[in-house]
């Protein structure tokens, strides 16, 4: 079991968060990430590394390499920030640096094997987060799922983060009115909630063309 996590101030004013449905889920969610935070927090002291360091390896376990360009703008932080943290996790045989293949200048990066060790002992203690989520109905999980989608999707268009490449937000998304499933024109088949995508490594931007 995890050991209990102290809750910050609240978001907003109780009283502003208690009358306003919108005010008590921006609220529950600061909440969720101020825990998401703690617990990739205690794992990277056992590992000897920083909350930011964690979360890039976290990052840089999907299908795409990343530039320090791109993992600045995800994290919100400074370009020397994430070259710093980089630096380090390279020193440490965690990363591993390429060369861009269509732009030499640019270095994308990688998690080397023994980084991808560490990920999935990272990830094992994610665990209680996971059942917590599991204890939920089927129905449930796909309502959250969909109304976190939402969310990500309206702050992006508001400019509170980056890209999310989310299916919502993808040019070959698309949803019908009046059927119960989307449809994504890259894959050609019809897609449940369940299936719907966060950090798609196909994903295009609506306003993209090419």
């Amino acid at each position: 079991m995890l050991p209990l996590i102290a809750m910050g101030a609240p978001f907003f004013p109780l009283g502003q968060q208690h009358e306003r449905l919108p005010a008590k889920v921006v609220a529950a969610l600061e909440r969720l990430g101020h825990v998401l935070v703690a617990v990739h927090g205690r794992a990277g002291m056992e590992a000897g590394l920083t909350s930011l360091q964690v979360f890039l390896l976290m990052e840089l376990s999907g299908q795409v390499k990343l530039g320090v360009r791109e993992l600045a703008a995800r994290f919100s932080v400074s370009r020397p920030t994430v070259s710093r943290s980089l630096a380090i996790l390279e020193q440490k045989r965690l990363v591993q640096a390429a060369s861009h293949p269509e732009d030499a200048r640019r270095v994308l990066f990688s998690l080397s094997r023994q980084g991808k060790k560490l990920v999935a002992s990272l990830g094992a203690g994610l665990q209680p987060l996971l059942a917590g989520v599991e204890a939920l109905t089927p129905a449930q999980q796909a309502a959250l799922w969909e109304g976190l989608l939402a969310v990500l999707g309206q702050w992006e268009r508001l400019g509170l983060m980056s890209a999310a490449r989310t299916c919502p937000t993808c040019r070959f998304f698309r949803r019908e009115p009046g059927k119960p499933q989307a449809f994504c024109e890259l894959l050609a088949r019809p897609l449940t909630v369940e299936q719907l995508r966060l950090d798609c490594p196909e994903h295009q931007a609506m306003q993209e063309t090419g």
